[in-house]
């Protein structure tokens, strides 16, 4: 195909250059502001107001930022959106507004401050997963999808007085995704001449407006589809008046680069001028713009979007890195393209299927509509950025997320069946698609920028590592999948057919493929990859190349000659598609220079065909141990907490120093009982005023809510003295359940559904209702024993003995036999009766000997999946499982109470354990951390002085007495 770089801009990119960069902070204003009325609830949505003044033409729109304050203008109350659906008139006077999902706690009088802007954030659907944002009811959404609106990066450019008007060139390239066809269009121009618009316009035949005055103005686009659907995007148009309100010019940028396998660019900025931290406010939109001189004329060379050449970088301030220099005054921060910035946006998980009843029904799915799905319903980025849905048009039936990221629930949980590429370019637009590199022949992108010689390199080329014929892999092990309406089919492939002499074996699972052919070819492009010896081409070019971008993705084609390179490498037009590009910018010289990182295309091979055997219709028994040996554990971090505080590290297992981070939070004024971690680094708290449950612990600002109050927890009951005190959390994240402390009778259940992960269950020490989606279970009582006195302890006050690992179905044991009052079972999981007898096994009759029982004093291997716990009746032996490892006093001290084993890591021995009683006189509050050996006295404080004079010094485990802060480690994995 012909070069889409033509040869008029690359004989500009080859010659002279003079580069003036300019900067622009999105600081949106103030639109509307009125007073909240009352004291609303904490968390309300509805929030009454009286006052309210717009001071702003702009339409009234969903999704804009509100801000709450005790002053006029503040937000230390809190930020959040207005709600989508119905829209209140908030435009006059009185009235209600319907924000989001918050844990505010708002006060009569309190200021209420819309701003013209929409935040990148997610939009939660409500507790049951009956709606999404709370209240919006599901319709025809995913049978008749809305359109895509895109309409480019912002503008920025100038104005003066030898040039009074400035003309912004606009145009949509809107996608019709419910399949009727696209039917009309609507822009609006804040402060633009004309100020609206019914036309679509292109790239060749634009919408041209006109501006006059210096400001920032508001772009509306709204596109309406055959079946009546919209979709609104949203943009701004910076306009500088350069005689008398220019922009930032006296900055400096580091590190402007865009990585695909980071998915995005970033840069860090150190503004030299005046300003204060505040001008620079968290998640502003930062443009960096550009006039370039080349060849002695000034000019917009770029690529991407047609009359946004002169855009260099669209992207976000990240919270907490901005920073003020005491001695010049300049602030620093960091950007972010919003790709990177989907990576702190967390998104509740979601189960999408092949139906048509539901909101997470998507008939006909694809990869495409999940990801569309996850965009348009869990986030607000298809309203502030361009969004393209490129995957390859496959079938799905099932498409699971798991609570996280966004950025990864599109490109691993969703995009990985379709060997996705999640980015974002240099302009800010978002591109989903299928992985060149991973791609057959004949799927790749056709897009060629230009042929590179050494017109475009200032020196020479780094051709990365020289291999030699050392293979990186010696064998692809693949297995595709793929669904045709019916049953999935599955297809297995090796590549090479014989290993390589070098390399790893490779297993690539879940990527689908329509035939066995298709799957034999993937191997082979897999095998290919991973040994391709120029992975990494570096081209330092010759000056600045804004045509250069991660995406879409595009090839470039080198030509060497054998003087070229030190190796004396011939190529001929070789094709290369970009990896990374990065912007080095001299602002004393004027010039920027740009390089690029390449992997040279690679050829076709083709693997052979690996039978994968049917199930086996009477396979043999199971292995009597239902516990498979754990995977070797890296990431693994310890949350300490005691009455008063909550902290984590993430490097508690890695080399000294240890670094804690106090993440209580909203949890600072409450008495903390228990805090428990699941998957996805979830957690819930119980304290002395509800559970309390955070989506993420490892977020940069870890946030708390209230999920059930102990008063409407008493309520429903009827008893006031209902209490909460510990949980527990299965390490699948799945079930959790809540003590009631000192009640022998079922008083019910409440049903909220935590981040919907599950409901929950209480009575006397352990539970009784158990949630899990919408399976209820009943433990350890039949239908008419509502009365019975169980627990799921361990002996007398045990604490709390259910566990689970991997997956499994909780079934029912008769609580009568064996004068067991309680005993259930996971497939591969543990739970203890109130006689402290184990069981255990893959039918619910079998369990370990009643002569082997666990006394109070017992733990669990978290990440490994096996129970650590002291006999019942001698008190001193500790057994892994049912096989006895040492003597308890070895460990646990002789009849002490207190004491609070976790096994950690099983590979590496390593067991942490809290305790207030003295052992090896190590100082009694401290974490004790055995390695090596586990049962000498081989002792390692990991606290250091942080856990005694902050955390709180009652700390240590003390059966199921319910005080607080009883339990102070918690192991989780990340």
């Amino acid at each position: 195909m012909a070069d889409a770089i033509g040869e008029a801009d690359l004989g500009k990119m080859r010659g002279t250059q003079w580069q003036n960069l300019y900067l622009a902070i999105d600081v949106p204003p103030t639109i509307w502001s009125a007073d909240v009325v009352g004291n609303p609830d904490q968390g309300a949505y509805n929030i009454t107001f009286d006052g309210g003044a717009l001071t702003d033409t702009a339409e009234p729109s969903h999704h804009y930022e509100v801000w709450f304050g005790s002053t006029e203008g503040g937000k230390e109350r809190g930020v959040t959106r207005i709600r989508s659906g119905a829209l209140p008139n908030w435009a006059v006077a009185g009235g209600t507004l319907r924000v989001a999902a918050n844990d505010m706690d708002l006060a009569d009088n309190d200021h209420i401050t819309i701003k013209q802007n929409i935040r990148p954030t997610a939009i939660l659907p409500s507790i049951d997963g009956v709606y999404e944002d709370e209240d919006k009811s599901y319709g025809t959404e995913n049978t008749e999808q809305h359109p895509l609106a895109r309409i480019g990066p912002p503008a920025c450019g100038f104005i003066s007085t030898a040039e009074p008007d400035l003309t912004v060139n606009f145009w949509s390239d809107d996608e019709d995704m419910g399949g009727s066809g696209l039917d009309t269009w609507a822009w609006t121009f804040a402060g633009g001449n004309p100020n609206s618009s019914a036309i679509a316009g292109t790239a060749a035949v634009p919408i041209p407006i006109e501006y006059d005055t210096a400001g920032r103005y508001w772009v509306r686009h709204l596109v309406t589809d055959n079946n009546g659907k919209t979709h609104k995007r949203y943009t701004q148009v910076h306009v500088f008046d350069k005689d008398n309100n220019p922009p930032i010019v006296y900055f400096s940028i580091e590190g402007l680069t865009g990585d695909r396998n980071n998915g995005s660019w970033r840069c860090t900025i150190k503004v030299n001028e005046a300003c204060t931290e505040g001008a620079f406010p968290d998640l502003a939109q930062v443009v960096i713009f550009n006039e370039g001189y080349w060849n002695g004329s000034q000019d917009d060379v770029g690529y991407g979007w047609t009359h946004r050449e002169n855009i260099m970088f669209v992207g976000y301030i990240v919270g907490d890195t901005v920073t003020k220099d005491p001695y010049d005054s300049s602030v620093t921060f960091v950007a972010v393209g919003v790709c990177e910035l989907m990576k702190n946006i967390t998104c509740w998980g979601a189960s999408f299927k092949d139906a048509s009843e539901t909101w997470h029904h998507i008939p006909n799915m694809t990869l495409n509509l999940s990801a569309f799905h996850v965009f348009t319903e869990h986030t607000t980025l298809d309203h502030i950025a361009d969004i393209y849905l490129n995957l390859d048009v496959i079938t799905m039936k099932y498409t699971d997320l798991g609570e996280g990221a966004v950025f990864d629930q599109v490109k691993v949980q969703i995009g990985e069946a379709g060997r996705a590429l999640l980015m974002s370019n240099s302009k800010g637009q978002i591109y989903l698609e299928p992985d060149a590199q991973l791609s057959l022949i004949a799927d790749r992108p056709a897009t060629e920028l230009w042929t590179m010689n050494t017109e475009d390199w200032r020196e020479r080329l780094d051709l990365g590592e020289e291999m030699d014929g050392v293979y990186k892999c010696c064998q692809v092990d693949f297995i595709g999948f793929y669904y045709d309406g019916n049953d999935p089919k599955v297809w297995g492939s090796l590549a090479p057919n014989r290993q390589w002499p070098t390399g790893s074996v490779q297993k690539v699972t879940g990527v689908r493929t329509e035939i066995q052919d298709d799957a034999n070819d993937y191997a082979g492009v897999y095998e290919q990859n991973y040994n391709n010896p120029f992975d990494n081409v570096v081209v330092p070019m010759h000056g600045y190349y804004p045509v250069l971008d991660i995406a879409p993705q595009a090839y470039l084609r080198i030509t060497l000659q054998a003087a070229d390179t030190i190796r004396g490498l011939i190529w001929t037009t070789v094709r290369h598609v970009i990896k990374s590009v990065t912007h080095t910018w001299n602002p004393e010289g004027g010039y920027i220079l740009t390089d690029v990182a390449l992997s040279q295309e690679i050829g076709s091979a083709t693997g052979t065909t690996n039978d994968i055997p049917d199930e086996d219709p009477d396979p043999d028994p199971p292995d009597p141990d239902p516990m498979p040996e754990p995977e070797p554990v890296t990431n693994a971090g310890v949350v300490f907490y005691s009455s008063e505080h909550i902290t984590l590290s993430t490097n508690f297992f890695e080399d000294e120093p240890t670094e804690w981070k106090d993440i209580t939070a909203e949890l600072a004024t409450k008495i903390i009982y228990k805090v428990v971690v699941g998957n996805s680094q979830q957690a819930f708290a119980t304290t002395d005023d509800g559970v309390w449950y955070c989506p993420n612990i490892l977020a940069v600002t870890p946030a708390w809510s209230c999920i059930q109050t102990l008063t409407d927890a008493r309520d429903e009951t009827g008893d006031a003295s209902a209490n909460f005190r510990s949980l527990e959390i299965t390490s699948g994240g799945t079930i959790y359940l809540i003590w009631h402390e000192w009640d022998y009778e079922l008083k019910g259940h409440w049903s909220g559904n935590a981040g919907g992960i599950a409901y929950t269950l209480w009575n006397q020490y352990g539970g009784c209702l158990i949630y899990t989606k919408d399976v209820r279970c009943t433990w350890g009582i039949y239908p008419d024993a509502v009365n019975t006195w169980f627990a799921a302890g361990a002996g007398g006050c045990g604490g709390a003995g259910v566990y689970k690992h991997g997956g499994g179905d909780f079934i029912q044991v008769d609580p009568v036999g064996g004068g067991g009052q309680m005993a259930t079972h996971v497939n591969d999981g543990y739970a203890v009766d109130w006689n402290g007898v184990i069981w255990v096994a893959d039918t619910y009759n079998v369990k370990w000997s009643e002569t082997l029982k666990c006394a109070g004093r017992f733990g669990m291997d978290i990440l490994g999946g096996k129970l650590l716990f002291v006999d019942y009746d001698e008190h001193e032996n500790l057994y892994e499982d049912a096989v006895k490892i040492a003597d308890g006093d070895a460990v646990f001290g002789t009849d002490e109470p207190g004491a609070h084993a976790t096994r950690v890591l099983g590979i590496a021995n390593e067991i942490i354990w809290v305790a207030r009683d003295e052992i090896f006189e190590v100082d009694a509050h401290n974490i004790i951390v055995w390695t090596d050996d586990l049962f000498v006295a081989n002792v390692v404080d990991k606290t250091g002085d942080y856990f005694t004079e902050i955390v709180n010094p009652y700390a240590g485990a003390s059966g199921s007495s319910g005080s607080a802060g009883n339990a102070a480690a918690v192991v989780f994995e990340y």
